[in-house]
């Protein structure tokens, strides 16, 4: 039996339950990102991602998956670990994250098992020896983060701090 071709993306949330009726997959949800990937969640409650044509995520139990506008993608495991890549590479390979987030300037975090976040730019994390609940990268070489008593510091590209 040949193998089926998939679209590389869809114009239209109708279009693409209509692919899928007409290939015959079930799914009980689906969407269309932004930067045109797209997924649909099959009857087990699994997503599949697809990026140009091709499944990102075949082969791969994913309870939930996400494309970001920079193209990066994600998604969390049966054991509920989140895995972010970029341009074929896992970024977060070797943590244990529970959850993740790529911006659209590169910056990218995620979270430990402890609930800390962990900021990265360029393969450098920023916030090294830094313990906080809440980091952002909200404009293009700034970055922030909250402490313990609610108070946000906020950082230049060079990281030098704003305030």
């Amino acid at each position: 039996m040949k193998e089926l071709e998939y679209p590389k993306s869809f114009k239209s949330e109708e279009d693409l339950k209509k692919w899928l009726n007409k290939n015959k997959i079930k799914y009980r949800s689906l969407f269309i990102f932004k930067n045109g990937d797209w997924k649909y969640k099959d009857l087990q409650g699994y997503e599949h991602l697809f990026r140009n044509g091709y499944e990102v995520t075949k082969g791969i139990t994913v309870k939930w998956a996400c494309s970001y506008n920079n193209k990066d993608w994600s998604y969390i495991d049966s054991q509920e670990f989140a895995h972010l890549f970029r341009d074929g590479k896992e970024l977060t390979k070797g943590l244990k994250a529970i959850a993740v987030y790529s911006w659209d300037n590169g910056d990218w975090k995620y979270k430990d098992l402890q609930g800390f976040e962990h900021l990265f730019r360029n393969g450098i994390e920023l916030t090294k020896g830094i313990k906080t609940k809440y980091v952002s990268s909200p404009y293009y070489g700034m970055w922030l983060y909250e402490d313990d008593n609610g108070r946000t510091h906020t950082f230049d590209k060079n990281n030098n701090i704003i305030k």
